[in-house]
């Protein structure tokens, strides 16, 4: 998880997520880019949390439509595969709101990859701020017994606490570890657009209570 922050801001409860668009007054696209390794799971994390609802937009992309206080919501889920055979900036890496990294408990060399996927990242999509850019580490099979685990729970958190990065563990098979993550995902989006918006322009350290209490909020969106 990442680390402290000296200031918060009072989180106002959403009202009850909704499929039905027509009603909507603002439409908010967010584009979510989920990178790591072949075969951490990064395809089926995307399905997962689309479900029924699923848009499929193109190849690898899909979109997650909600209405949460008459706004329509767009989550635009671009799950890569091989970006490294792009001989240029490949489409997904632009214009990204938020960034899942992606491992698997089981395979060690996808977690040390991490540095290499946050770095390509910063390098290719030539973001402002990329050093408080909100990624969201996620490790993927939490599910599989000690013996077959290559990074241990505590190693991961610890990297990522060094690292000013939000961690947590899922497994593709339980869909309500899939919406935690992507409820994290919202609630980093909103800190990060009250911040970019305030006078100073100064960006926050996240503040995790803050983080915790948007992130339950939308996860019960996600169950709707």
């Amino acid at each position: 998880m990442p680390v402290r922050n000296t200031s918060s801001k009072n989180t106002s409860k959403m009202s009850s997520a909704s499929t039905d668009l027509s009603s909507c007054n603002e439409r908010v696209q967010i584009k979510v880019l989920i990178l790591g390794d072949r075969g951490v799971g990064k395809t089926s994390a995307a399905r997962k949390f689309v479900g029924n609802t699923c848009e499929i937009i193109s190849q690898g992309i899909l979109r997650k439509s909600l209405r949460v206080n008459n706004k329509q919501y767009e989550l635009n889920v671009f799950d890569t595969v091989s970006v490294e055979e792009f001989g240029e900036v490949p489409p997904e890496y632009k214009d990204v709101d938020i960034c899942l990294l992606m491992y698997s408990a089981s395979d060690l060399s996808s977690f040390k990859n991490l540095t290499y996927w946050i770095s390509k990242f910063k390098k290719e999509a030539n973001i402002k701020n990329a050093d408080t850019f909100p990624f969201v580490v996620v490790g993927n099979k939490q599910d599989v017994p000690d013996y077959a685990r290559l990074i241990s729970r505590k190693e991961a958190d610890d990297w990522c606490w060094n690292n000013n990065l939000w961690h947590s563990e899922i497994s593709t098979k339980e869909e309500s570890t899939i919406n935690r993550i992507f409820g994290v995902v919202m609630a980093l989006y909103e800190r990060r657009q009250e911040e970019l918006g305030q006078s100073s322009g100064t960006i926050n350290r996240i503040l995790i209570i803050d983080v915790i209490i948007r992130t339950m909020t939308w996860c019960l969106h996600f169950k709707n």
